[in-house]
C-alpha cells in the first residue's frame, strides 16, 4: 500500500473506527488497564459531593490530574486534544431555531452570587453558552453586517478585596489598580525580579507591566493563582486549577510545579497583607453571624459548619463576585435604558445578549464602531460605594465578527479594542 499522507490516513482510521475515542467508556481500559493493552496510570474515580465511588473516572478533571503527573506523555496531551475536539464537534451539533440562531435560556439569578446562568432553551435548542471555552468562541458568529462586542471590568473583583484591605489599613492593592496595575501584573513582575520592586515607585511597575506577555506562562499563572489565593485555595489545589483553566482558555494544558505556586502566594501576601487579613476578618463574621453583607444591599447567610474550609473559601469569594456581577449588571441595564439606544419601533441598536460574571457580550452594526465604544463608555461609567469608599471600575472591551474577535483571543484578533 502506497504511504498515506496525514489527512488521507486519518480519513481511513475513522472509516475503520480505529482510534481512541475519549467519550467512550472504553478509555477507562487504555487509562487504567496494566501494559501492555492499557497504559497503567493510577486510577481516578468518579465523585459524588466530596466522596469517591469506585467507578473510574475519564472525564477533563481526570485526564488533567494524570496529566499534572505525567506532563511529558503524548499520550495523555493526545486524549486531552481528541476531548476538545470532540467538545467543539458537540457545539456544531446543537440545534438552532428555525430562523438560524443559537438562542439560550437565561436565569437572571442563577447562582448564590446573582450570577446568570445559560441552559438550553425550552425549545431544545441551545446550550449552556457560559461554558464555551475561548478555543470555540469563533464558533459563534455575529449577524450579517454586526459585531460580536465583549466588554469586560478592568481588575473586575480586585477592586471589591482592595477596598476591603483600604478599610482594613492596607491600601496597597486599591493603589495599584488605581495607577493600572493589575494584581497579575504586580504579582508576575514580583516572580520575575523579585522582592525589591516592593520597594520601587509604582510608576515604575506601571511601565515595566507594559513589557508582560499576556499569553506567557507566568502571567497567566499569576492571574489565575492571585485570585484563587485571596478566596483560600490552597496551593496544590492553584496548580490544578491553573491547569484546568489554560486548557479550558487554549486547548493546551499548562504545567506548574507546586513550588512556583507557593512561591507565588509569599510573594502575594508579602505585597498585600491585607489579604490574609481580610480572611480572617470574614473567618470571625462568619463564627459571630453566620451572614456576609455585600455594599448593594445582598447579604447571604452561610448554612454550613461555620469553621468549614469550604464555607469560608465561599465566604472570601461572596462579596467580590456579588459586586462584580451588580457592576456588570448596572452596566446592562444602563446600555438597555439609554434612549439613544432605542429605535422608533422600540428594538436596541446595541443588543445585550450575555452576562458572563464580568463580562457583557453584545452585537452592534459594524457601520457605527465609535457610536457604540462612546454608548457603552456611558453605560459602563457607574459610581460604587464598597467598604465606604466611592470608586468607579474601568473597562476595556474588543469587537469583530466572532465572539473569538470580541474577546480579542490569539487566533482571533480583535477588529477594534477599547477602553471605557
Amino acid at each position: 500500500m502506497p504511504d498515506l499522507t496525514p489527512a488521507e490516513s486519518g480519513w481511513l482510521n475513522a472509516r475503520l473506527e480505529r482510534g481512541i475515542n475519549t467519550a467512550s467508556p472504553a478509555l477507562t481500559d487504555w487509562l487504567y488497564g496494566e501494559p501492555p493493552r492499557g497504559w497503567g496510570f493510577k486510577p481516578r474515580y468518579i465523585k459524588e459531593g466530596t466522596r469517591n465511588t469506585t467507578r473510574f473516572a475519564r472525564d477533563i478533571g481526570a485526564l488533567l490530574s494524570i496529566y499534572r503527573e505525567h506532563p511529558k506523555d503524548r499520550r495523555v496531551e493526545l486524549c486531552l486534544r481528541l476531548s476538545s475536539l470532540l467538545t467543539q464537534q458537540k457545539l456544531l451539533q446543537y440545534a438552532l431555531d428555525r430562523d438560524g440562531r443559537l438562542r439560550t435560556s437565561i436565569k437572571l439569578l442563577g447562582t448564590k452570587t446573582a450570577r446568570m446562568v445559560s441552559h438550553e432553551s425550552a425549545m431544545g435548542t441551545g446550550y449552556n453558552l457560559h461554558v464555551t471555552p475561548d478555543s470555540h468562541k469563533h464558533l459563534i458568529i455575529a449577524d450579517p453586517g454586526h459585531d460580536l462586542v465583549n466588554c469586560d471590568l478592568s481588575g473586575a473583583d480586585g477592586w471589591t478585596v482592595g477596598a476591603e484591605c483600604a478599610a482594613l489599613g492596607d491600601p496597597t492593592l486599591l493603589e495599584d489598580l488605581r495607577a493600572g496595575l493589575k494584581l497579575a501584573q504586580a504579582l508576575a513582575l514580583l516572580y520575575e525580579h523579585g522582592e525589591v520592586l516592593n520597594r520601587k515607585p509604582r510608576a515604575e511597575l506601571v511601565a515595566l507591566a507594559g513589557a508582560i506577555d499576556k499569553n506567557d506562562w507566568l502571567y497567566q499563572a499569576a492571574k489565575i493563582g492571585g485570585w484563587a489565593f485571596c478566596y483560600g485555595a490552597g496551593p496544590l489545589k492553584i496548580a490544578e486549577t491553573i491547569t484546568e483553566e489554560s486548557w479550558k482558555a487554549t486547548g493546551t494544558p499548562l504545567y506548574i510545579e507546586v513550588s512556583v505556586v507557593r512561591r507565588l502566594q509569599a510573594l502575594l501576601f508579602g505585597r498585600y497583607p491585607g489579604i490574609p487579613r481580610r480572611q480572617r476578618r470574614i473567618d470571625m463574621l462568619l463564627s459571630t453571624t453566620g451572614c456576609i453583607a455585600s455594599y448593594n444591599g445582598h447579604t447571604r447567610v452561610f448554612f454550613g459548619r461555620r469553621d468549614d474550609p469550604a464555607t469560608q473559601r465561599d465566604a472570601y469569594a461572596e462579596t467580590p463576585q456579588v459586586m462584580t456581577t451588580w457592576a456588570t449588571k448596572l452596566a446592562w441595564m444602563r446600555l438597555w435604558r439609554d434612549p439613544e439606544n432605542v429605535r422608533a419601533d422600540g428594538s436596541r441598536i446595541i443588543r445585550p445578549l450575555l452576562l458572563v460574571h464580568d463580562s457583557l457580550v453584545c452585537q452592534s452594526p459594524a457601520d457605527r464602531r465609535e457610536w457604540t465604544v462612546e454608548r457603552l463608555r456611558a453605560a459602563f461609567d457607574n459610581e460604587l460605594v464598597i467598604a465606604g469608599i466611592r470608586l468607579r471600575i474601568p473597562a476595556a472591551g474588543a469587537l469583530g465578527p466572532t465572539w473569538a474577535h470580541a474577546c480579542d483571543t490569539p487566533a482571533c484578533p480583535a477588529t477594534l479594542r477599547f477602553s471605557l
